[in-house]
């Protein structure tokens, strides 16, 4: 009943529970006991990262989209691209912060709107993200960088 592949990525949600990312393409949220209660499918590449975001699970994929699941039914809302492998993802001031192998960050709303691209913000890869009050901070290759963002 556990994956087929490498586990790559886990996070607790829904609260009290955890989900895994594998490079079997699934995630799959298990019960307190240790028993699997949902496999979520619809990837075509591994699972490479996981976030908490509004209550909801995004998984991030070497398929380069980050598909966003409901907390309520274990469901795919809907479905985030990029244009490159999705290393990343974070939760940061309401909004879904991605990051992607060919250095692009972008910020998606609630609704699943890409608000903003920033391209080549790294020489290479976006491999890493986090929130870090009203800022946020990347990683790629050798370097972070802190960012600072007005959306309104």
């Amino acid at each position: 009943e556990g994956h087929t592949s490498w586990v790559l990525r886990m996070v607790e949600w829904p609260p009290g529970f955890l989900a895994s990312g594998s490079a079997d393409k699934t995630v799959r949220v298990w019960s307190k006991d240790g028993g699997c209660r949902k496999v979520l499918s619809g990837h075509t590449g591994s699972v490479t990262s996981l976030a908490v975001w509004e209550q909801r699970l995004c998984s991030g994929s070497f398929d380069t989209t980050v598909r966003v699941w409901s907390s309520a039914d274990f469901t795919c809302l809907f479905t985030l691209t990029h244009t490159d492998t999705v290393w990343c993802t974070v939760d940061w001031q309401n909004l879904l912060v991605t990051g992607a192998n060919d250095g692009t960050i972008r910020f998606w709303d609630e609704h699943g709107k890409c608000l903003r691209t920033i391209s080549k913000a790294h020489n290479m890869h976006v491999s890493a993200t986090c929130a870090l009050g009203q800022r946020f901070v990347t990683g790629g290759g050798t370097a972070l960088i802190v960012w600072e963002a007005d959306f309104d």
